[in-house]
């Protein structure tokens, strides 16, 4: 187990993550991390040069993305849906995730100034009820619960892929470096091999829209998927540049970002609330871990 030295952190409405045997936090980032309230459907951009999520497709672009850093790395995670209030960072910190809709191209810009790589929190895989596009998304783009049918998203043309498409552009006027897609699925659901086929396919193909769009992308979850390929013939850990994992020591489950360290990609793990860090095994797979409490979390070095 990493020693720990608690960091207390200024909060808003929820818990900030942040790390374990860190130093001093830093002055404050001017402007960063206070994100807007999420705008109406009407003024979310949604692509360069657009206002609403209703626009035309974002453009592919020359370069390709700004990838993240591998190996060891400080971070911060903020989680879906929480807002947070910041004035300071921990001044070791070199990547953040934040929610794709409410964070100020202002902010993503006076993080990135300061040398830190920016994810942008998207929900790419489910449907999403307080979205400000949630009402373009059909009853027959949709499956029971908050699923969405991802095997009409990889269609060409299909109404289902341009709305997530676009979702893809509010991190792109955004800024931001990279998208966390949301949970991909795979692990504790029951599917038949032509419901797993259609989710591989579609992890494929956000990673090519993501990369088009020029972003980076990380796989979140579904890490059970290593060795299947998609419709390409293509494996996961080849197709995205990071993964993130959930919670993998207490499931016995970090093996499976293995495949991205062996690549030299960015691997993460969230453990839950209450779930002590393990950091000798973290840094022995070539992991980075944190941990999330009520007021304070921890990470390992």
């Amino acid at each position: 187990m990493c020693p720990r030295r608690l960091m207390p952190v200024l909060l808003v409405s929820a818990a900030l993550l942040t790390g374990c045997d860190r130093a001093d936090p830093a002055p404050p980032v001017a402007g960063a991390l206070t994100p807007a309230p999420t705008a109406p459907a009407e003024t979310l951009p949604s692509a360069p040069g657009a206002d609403t999520l209703q626009a035309e497709a974002i453009a592919p672009v020359s370069t390709g993305p700004h990838l993240p850093p591998a190996g060891r790395v400080g971070w911060m995670w903020l989680r879906p849906g929480e807002q947070l209030g910041l004035d300071q960072l921990p001044d070791d910190v070199t990547l953040i995730g934040l929610d794709g809709l409410s964070t100020k191209p202002a902010q993503v810009a006076a993080l990135k100034e300061r040398g830190i790589y920016t994810i942008c929190r998207l929900n790419l895989t489910t449907f999403d009820s307080q979205s400000p596009d949630a009402d373009l998304f059909t009853p027959q783009m949709r499956r029971s619960g908050a699923g969405l049918d991802l095997g009409q998203a990889t269609r060409p043309g299909s109404a289902l892929g341009v709305l997530l498409t676009r979702r893809l552009g509010a991190c792109v006027v955004r800024g931001f470096d990279a998208v966390d897609p949301g949970d991909l699925g795979g692990a504790g659901r029951t599917e038949d091999a032509r419901a797993r086929q259609q989710r591989l396919n579609f992890a494929g193909w956000l990673a090519d829209q993501a990369h088009a769009a020029g972003l980076a992308i990380l796989q979140h979850g579904a890490l059970s998927d290593q060795g299947q390929r998609d419709e390409h013939g293509r494996v996961l850990a080849d197709i995205f540049d990071g993964a993130l994992s959930k919670n993998c020591q207490a499931e016995e489950s970090c093996g499976a970002l293995i495949a991205y360290v062996n690549r030299g990609k960015l691997a993460l793990d969230l453990a839950a609330p209450g779930t002590g860090l393990d950091c000798q095994s973290a840094e022995r797979l070539g992991i980075n871990q944190l941990g999330a409490g009520s007021s304070v979390v921890r990470r390992c070095d």
